[in-house]
């Protein structure tokens, strides 16, 4: 029994070994992704498989359109029972040829070692001598398996890189939280699941995630391709439009659709308008000339007290006028010193 592990060695490296020293037995690959087995007979492949699906040759026979299911159903149980292969009862019950069968078997093998080539990391064991009945006598050698994976990485490589539809509607998928094998995530890939709902479109979220558009929809389809998101819609989202915005009209004025007014027809004799009274006034009341007089002797007007300012102003004229007699040689008298401006109360200013 021979054991290792892919990071050692390639898978077409572990193929074109066991193919040039033409063993037989049965090479059972494992990873956190699955298991896939691959089947040799003297060195060549006779049979693969990737996570045991017995009825894939079947199936993929049944969607080709060669035979239908039932027809496969029935050829299942008849070889439980009689030990029949299962590619000789349809070719006997359906009438479908040998060809046919081989092909499908042949394709089988492509496609589960293409898979099992892709995988980056797992651990492989290979038990000499062993193996299965085929529904299908068929057989391919590696150098073909390992031609054909070569052409279909240059086919992916040289293809467009496809994107989303932007009215597509992606959601997380459940299955990504219990995912077995290890999935690459960019930053980017990490912020745009971040904005997955359910309920935003694809562009909605590229929008929402920054960057360009078209990176953020390959991106999309590159997680969907990877069961990492799933897609809810794939119709664009019938959203209720939105009501128009209708200007309110005065209410007084009439509505759009209402009948426009007629104007009341004018009469030829119109009655005569009737003014307003005017206001009544009570009558003026003539003062006689001797009472004025009278009452200007007994009440002669006091005079108004003088300001501060006016005082100081006084004060400044009279000290001017004194040192002008002074100059002129008249006698003077000696004149106390006056008090501050604002600490002289002018007459009036207090009780």
């Amino acid at each position: 029994m021979l054991r290792g592990s892919l990071d050692d060695f390639t898978l077409p490296d572990i193929l074109r070994l066991l193919s040039s020293a033409k063993k037989t037995g049965v090479l059972a690959v494992s990873s956190r992704g699955g298991r896939g087995r691959v089947y040799f007979r003297g060195g060549d492949v006779y049979y693969a498989e990737e996570n045991g699906d017995p009825r894939s040759v079947g199936q993929r026979l049944v969607d080709s359109g060669v035979v239908t299911g039932d027809e496969v159903d029935d050829a299942l149980a008849l070889s439980e029972r009689t030990g029949r292969s299962v590619g000789e009862i349809l070719i006997s019950d359906t009438g479908t040829t040998l060809d046919r069968l081989q092909q499908a078997v042949i394709d089988q093998i492509n496609d589960a070692c293409f898979d099992l080539m892709r995988w980056g990391q797992g651990d492989f064991i290979w038990q000499h001598g062993q193996g299965i009945r085929p529904e299908v006598d068929a057989s391919i050698s590696v150098d073909e398996i390992i031609i054909e994976a070569a052409r279909r990485l240059d086919a992916i490589a040289n293809q467009e890189p496809q994107s989303l539809p932007e009215a597509a509607v992606p959601a997380l998928s459940p299955a990504f939280a219990s995912a077995a094998a290890p999935i690459t995530i960019s930053p980017d890939q990490w912020r745009i699941l971040a904005f997955l709902d359910g309920r935003r479109t694809a562009a909605e979220v590229a929008a929402l995630a920054g960057g360009d558009t078209a990176d953020a929809l390959r991106d999309l389809h590159h997680l969907t391709s990877a069961g990492v998101v799933e897609l809810v819609e794939s119709s664009p989202k019938v959203r209720p439009p939105s009501p128009p915005v209708v200007p309110q009209a005065p209410t007084d004025a009439a509505p759009h659709d209402a009948a426009p007014r007629e104007a009341a027809p004018s009469d030829p004799n119109p009655a005569p308008r009737e003014e307003p009274p005017l206001p009544v006034h009570p009558p003026l009341q003539v003062v006689p000339q001797e009472a004025v007089e009278a009452l200007e002797e007994e009440a002669p007007p006091e005079p108004a007290p003088p300001l501060k300012e006016d005082f100081a102003a006084f004060q400044e004229v009279a000290i001017a006028s004194a040192h002008e007699s002074v100059g002129d040689g008249a006698e003077t008298a000696t004149t106390p010193p006056s008090p501050p401006v604002e600490d002289f109360d002018a007459p009036g200013d207090g009780e």
